[in-house]
């Protein structure tokens, strides 16, 4: 069939005949095909001048490793990721083999055979080593000892860092009795030397009777590896104990193994003095963090209390965090009994569920531990949340003795414009890098708020140092960064910029319960 001439439908505003308008649709179609092959090739050289192709794999390898920073350790759907990025092509592919710390940490879970993890964890290189896993339930005794975590920590690679998560006590007995046998002679295993330990026991209350007594055995924690780092997880209180006092359950680490820690997490709730017990042993530690703290001074004689009243000597103790911490009247009771000459680092979060009318004291407390502790002069950073001080003023009076402090986080602290008007007056953190003022609720107040900021941050002039300031709130709507520099241009000649300062407004969701990392 001859071509139909389009020329008059197309160079005019006739209407086609039946003829010509068969032949639009063809030529319609035969157009669209072309211009996707067009635009296939557009993309293609694109593509090809795309800048990320000039990233060097060093670049890339770290880029990944943000990517998949909040899977590790990996994952079944971690370890997945990882290798769709390395599919991509091979540039992606070498990037991945050339950053060793995207290979180091494994959650095993069902990961595979034992020489499917040595295989993974061989493209690690010489970077520190990490293992998670899960004692669900005790095994049979052959069956256990040729599970492919068992191997890995006999005859596997050096580990650096090890999390137990244990459902069953019985089970947590088992693995550490196995490696704890005395075995003279014998080469060192990677579970002899662990440098960091994580031990979680996660209580089910269809398992009580594992914990008939001892609770756990105190023999478990005699038989660990000297480590460095360690954290210990205990059940609940109101889980495992009926008639007994949780005083007389001993804990079990032994002297030795406390004296060599640089770094200790303890997470218990039962109402005892353990962590004191344990903290008089601790000549080097650098890190403590203390969560549920329920602490309880049992009325006894003091010539069998293994720790002096006046207060225990941490003195190479840098960093203190307590963690969700609850009981009435006890929320910062272990304050009264540790001393810190050389703290840099203090953070502060109590229970989110606790009554505001039982955080007594707050502020006296804190006061008191600082200048108990003679660390005026050497705290430079310090966070708190979940605070409603009783009185902001008084609150606010605890920074004139912290004038060395360089970084301030106030997450879901209850402050006003009191409290600003008062470091100002006081003439307070002169001396601040990075001030967070998060999840503010006082939204109806605020522009005033952040008046209230700003006029704190006026009032101290020109920096040497830049000030990097955010302020969050929990709702959309409320003020802007742009509407903090208008604030500021109403009030003084020259930028935030010009004063030194960054100063950011975000929205921020409340986390009532923010997860918090173990791996010490």
């Amino acid at each position: 069939m001859a071509p139909v001439d389009l020329s008059r439908v197309l160079w005019t505003n006739d209407a086609p005949s039946p003829a010509e308008e068969t032949s639009l649709k063809q030529a319609v179609s035969k157009l669209e095909r072309k211009l996707k092959t067009i635009q296939r090739n557009l993309d293609q050289h694109k593509g090809a001048l795309s800048v990320i192709r000039r990233f060097p794999y060093e670049i890339l390898g770290r880029i990944f490793c943000f990517t998949l920073h909040d899977l590790s350790p990996l994952d079944k759907h971690g370890r997945s990721s990882l290798l769709k990025l390395g599919r991509v092509c091979r540039g992606w592919r070498e990037a991945s083999l050339l950053e060793h710390r995207l290979w180091s940490s494994l959650e095993l879970g069902r990961a595979g055979t034992y020489e499917q993890v040595t295989t993974w964890l061989k493209r690690s290189g010489n970077v520190a080593k990490s293992l998670s896993t899960t004692l669900e339930k005790k095994e049979d005794n052959d069956r256990f000892a040729n599970s492919t975590i068992v191997r890995l920590l006999t005859d596997g690679p050096p580990f650096d860092h090890l999390y137990l998560s244990c459902g069953h006590v019985g089970a947590l007995a088992q693995f550490i009795y196995h490696f704890g046998l005395a075995r003279v002679g014998a080469p060192l295993r990677p579970w002899d030397g662990l440098r960091s330990l994580v031990i979680d026991i996660c209580y089910q209350p269809d398992g009580a009777s594992a914990f008939d007594g001892e609770t756990p055995p105190s023999t478990i924690y005699s038989l660990l590896p000297p480590v460095k780092s360690l954290v210990i997880c205990l059940p609940n209180q109101d889980s495992i104990f009926d008639l007994r006092i949780p005083h007389d359950v001993p804990i079990g680490v032994t002297p030795t193994l406390l004296a060599g820690l640089t770094s200790l997490g303890f997470s218990c709730d039962w109402e005892s003095d353990h962590i004191l017990r344990m903290l008089q042993e601790c000549t080097n530690l650098d890190h403590l963090i203390v969560e549920f703290d329920n602490l309880v001074i049992p009325t006894v004689d003091p010539s069998e209390r293994t720790y002096p009243l006046d207060g225990i000597q941490l003195t190479k103790l840098r960093s203190l965090e307590l963690r969700w911490l609850r009981g009435p009247g006890r929320q910062l009771h272990i304050l009264n009994y540790i001393v810190t000459p050389h703290l840099t680092s203090l953070a502060i979060v109590i229970e989110m569920d606790e009554d505001p009318t039982l955080l007594v004291d707050t502020t006296q407390k804190i006061t008191h531990f600082i200048k108990r502790s003679r660390c005026q002069d050497t705290l430079c950073s310090l966070r708190l949340q979940y605070i409603d001080p009783e009185d902001p003023q008084d609150f606010a009076s605890i920074f004139s003795l912290m004038p060395k402090l360089r970084q301030l986080t106030l997450q879901s602290v209850m402050v006003d414009g009191d409290f600003w008007c008062t470091l100002r007056d006081q003439n307070c953190l002169r001396h601040l890098e990075k001030l967070e003022v998060l999840q503010v609720t006082e939204v109806d107040y605020s522009r005033l708020f952040i008046r209230e900021i700003l006029r704190f941050l006026e009032e101290q002039g020109k920096r040497e140092k830049k000030c990097d300031v955010l302020v969050s709130f929990p709702e959309l709507g409320t003020l802007t960064s742009s509407d903090a520099e208008d604030i500021w241009l109403s009030r003084t000649k020259g930028s935030l910029k010009d004063f030194g300062i960054e100063f950011s407004i975000i929205c921020e969701e409340i986390d009532y319960h923010p997860p918090y990392s173990w791996n010490c």
